[in-house]
């Protein structure tokens, strides 16, 4: 796991082993998954890799997680096996809470392959695209994106859009995610309804083709989205971090290779009168 210090890109440091980055809320914690010596855990430290300590630890953990704006309460997945004569295994989404050691909220008999919890709380994302109940299983063509209300349960999924990772806006309702909804994977953004719906859908990103986009997250003060793009339009792969704000302007390679990035910070927001940004008002003139 690599940060970079400073006013640009440089130094690079190390910071010590982990999967999954995740700045806490206030952008003052880095969180990570660690798996060492066959335990899985939770991992709090300082940016700089100080101040190491365990938040949570379960030999079922899995790979994703995210937070909310209350440090003891965040988003993970759990791994277990259902079933008597048909047995599987699945990867549960959890609204968990830290300290008493309770799920608030679970997304039971899917296999997730992303999960995101808005600030409050009140929204679960997740993609997935396949399902086990212990009876039978099955997948969808694609990822599908989901979201559900967790006072009620209230489930929305957008099927069939090849969606790869989401990520909620700070203390707003809406949802960055990467889907294949215009000819291949790009960042889109989207304003969550209080069913859970998704609407006034926004293409962020327009890659050349053959160059999609994958793995956003949005910066912890919530005008700037990280993101991965695949620069090479073959079979390979060549991952490199690109900075696009939350209104679509101001696109940029970072020109540093990385697969899974978080950002603590970001950057102004959108001011009206600048660059593609313009107001038109009507004015008499005597």
């Amino acid at each position: 796991m690599r940060s970079f210090a400073g006013g640009g890109l440089s130094p690079e440091r190390v910071i010590g082993p982990g999967a999954a980055p995740t700045f806490s809320h206030d952008g003052r914690r880095l969180l990570t998954h660690v798996s060492e010596g066959g335990q899985k855990r939770v991992l709090s430290r300082l940016p700089d890799g100080s101040d190491p300590q365990v938040l949570f630890a379960n030999d079922n953990l899995g790979m994703l997680l995210d937070v909310t704006a209350d440090p003891d309460t965040m988003g993970l997945v759990l791994w277990r096996t259902i079933g008597a004569a048909y047995i599987c295994s699945v990867c549960e989404p959890h609204v968990f809470h830290l300290a008493t050691g309770a799920t608030r909220f679970e997304i039971a008999t899917i296999i997730a392959e992303d999960i995101a919890v808005s600030s409050d709380g009140s929204f679960l994302a997740y993609t997935y695209r396949f399902w086990c109940n212990g009876i039978a299983q099955g997948s969808t063509t694609s990822a599908s994106l989901c979201v559900a209300v967790t006072a009620n349960d209230t489930r929305t999924c957008l099927d069939g859009i090849d969606a790869n990772a989401s990520d909620f806006v700070p203390n707003r309702s809406i949802l960055v995610f990467s889907a294949n909804l215009s000819g291949q994977r790009e960042i889109w953004r989207a304003d969550v309804r209080p069913d859970g719906t998704l609407t006034n859908l926004t293409q962020l990103t327009r890659g050349p083709a053959g160059q999609p986009s994958r793995a956003p997250k949005v910066s912890t003060d919530g005008n700037q989205v990280i993101f991965v793009r695949d620069l090479d339009p073959g079979p390979g792969d060549n991952p490199v971090l690109h900075v696009v704000r939350l209104d679509g302007d101001g696109l940029r390679s970072l020109e540093v290779s990385g697969t899974t990035p978080a950002w603590s910070g970001g950057g102004p927001a959108p001011q009206i009168g600048l660059g593609a940004h313009r107001l038109a008002l009507p004015l008499v003139v005597r």
